[in-house]
């Protein structure tokens, strides 16, 4: 008798697994009937991009000019861009050669450099502008090996006053 009565004994109507999975459903339930409770979102014909607000009348293409840029910025693209992609040796020996009692990030790091390009091609007045490594023989090493740098001349009326980053990994 005493076999019966511990089988008729019930377990707990909510185990905290159920409890769990009651919960969850809950959540989902509200979450798909609040999406279902927002507006629709209106779809620009023109774009095809959701809430897109058209400005004025559509661009005609017929007035469109392609920026052409200054002199300046002529020069830097022809010139300057390739002249630095070749000449970088010198600036990774500066910072891969280092054997000075600083220790160098194993992140490696970022200098920026600014000079002016004169008339002739010639560096003049360079400077950090910012750096990440803080060794001065470094930088130091850096700003020499750019004032060698001889680019093609130009014949624009003031020095080309440059600016680049230089990243060392």
């Amino acid at each position: 008798m005493a076999d019966k009565a511990s089988d008729t004994k019930s377990k707990p109507l909510f185990t905290l697994p159920i409890f769990l999975m009651l919960l969850v459903l809950g959540v989902a339930s509200a979450g798909v009937s609040y999406y279902l409770s927002l507006p629709a979102v209106k779809t620009n014909v023109q774009t095809q991009t959701p809430h897109a607000v058209p400005i004025g009348d559509p661009i005609d293409r017929r007035d469109w000019r392609p920026f052409k840029g200054t002199a300046q910025h002529r020069y830097i693209e022809q010139h300057v861009f390739s002249y630095i992609n070749k000449h970088q040796e010198p600036l990774k020996s500066c910072y891969f050669g280092y054997k000075g009692p600083e220790k160098l990030s194993p992140k490696g790091g970022v200098i920026t450099v600014e000079f002016l390009i004169t008339k002739d091609g010639g560096v003049q007045k360079t400077r950090i502008f910012r750096s990440d490594i803080a060794v001065k023989d470094i930088q130091q090493c850096v700003l020499g090996a750019i004032s060698k740098w001889k680019f093609p001349a130009h014949d624009l009326d003031q020095p080309v006053r440059y600016q680049t980053p230089f990243f060392f990994r």
